[in-house]
């Protein structure tokens, strides 16, 4: 059954910020959407915690993988998903109860494939420490006729993270398009072809998402592949840029 939009919230080991992310989901403005939440095989409480959530709310469906990632569990997402756009969520951060109906709304108005907004980051116990480093633009439509697509690709690069966007799924699905798997940085390739896919981008100037700082998380966590991984997601991207005839 088709629906507005699809959110596809992956889930490993957070049972302690679980509840508060899904409850923000239950509580949106926007009613039009369907919430699939991955348990990528999690080892704490957290497949309790999303059974509770899928028996109170029709709206709510989970699905089991076992590995592949954060990367492997947003494509087991979009395997499922049937929404008009595709928003992305992280299971430890949480959202303002009306992102969805602000995202969709200037993405409709507009006839955007993208539509995207800002963001405060909290520390580990959900404190607000900063509004995200776009808060001083103004809200804007960047049009890839117009601007061209390497304009979409460098504010895509900008803005790489999968979250705080509603990305149109015939985007994805057309250009099958998916995410590297057990890799960190895997939205890096993921987000930036999407932008140089697409039509337009409209940005929504509001904090609509709360992004926890986890010191513990995979985007937190040095490491020394991450070099060797940015350059694998890089050479993903090249590839499907050329593919696309884009890369020139």
């Amino acid at each position: 059954m088709s629906c507005k939009i699809s959110l596809i919230i992956p889930v490993y080991n957070v049972e302690k910020y679980l509840r508060q992310c899904l409850e923000s989901v239950a509580a949106q403005t926007f009613k039009d959407f369907e919430a699939i939440i991955i348990d990528n095989n999690s080892p704490d409480n957290s497949a309790q915690i999303i059974r509770e959530f899928v028996e109170k709310y029709p709206h709510f469906k989970t699905y089991k993988l076992i590995g592949g990632g954060l990367g492997g569990a947003r494509n087991e997402g979009l395997k499922h998903a049937c929404g008009e756009y595709i928003v992305f969520l992280d299971s430890d951060d949480w959202l303002d109860s009306t992102i969805l109906e602000k995202l969709y709304k200037a993405a409709a108005e507009n006839q955007a494939d993208i539509a995207g907004c800002t963001f405060y980051r909290t520390d580990v116990l959900g404190k607000i420490k900063e509004r995200s480093h776009a808060a001083g633009k103004k809200p804007f439509v960047l049009d890839a006729e117009k601007d061209g697509q390497l304009q979409m690709l460098k504010v895509g690069l900008s803005v790489g993270q999968a979250w705080c966007k509603a990305i149109k799924r015939d985007i994805i699905a057309s250009n099958r398009l998916l995410f590297p798997e057990n890799t960190p940085y895997e939205d890096v390739a993921f987000v930036a072809v999407c932008f140089a896919l697409a039509n337009k981008y409209v940005y929504v100037n509001e904090p609509l998402l709360y992004y926890r700082h986890v010191s513990t998380s995979i985007s937190n966590t040095k490491s020394e592949l991450a070099p060797k991984s940015l350059f694998n997601n890089f050479a993903a991207m090249r590839k499907i840029l050329e593919e696309k005839g884009l890369y020139k």
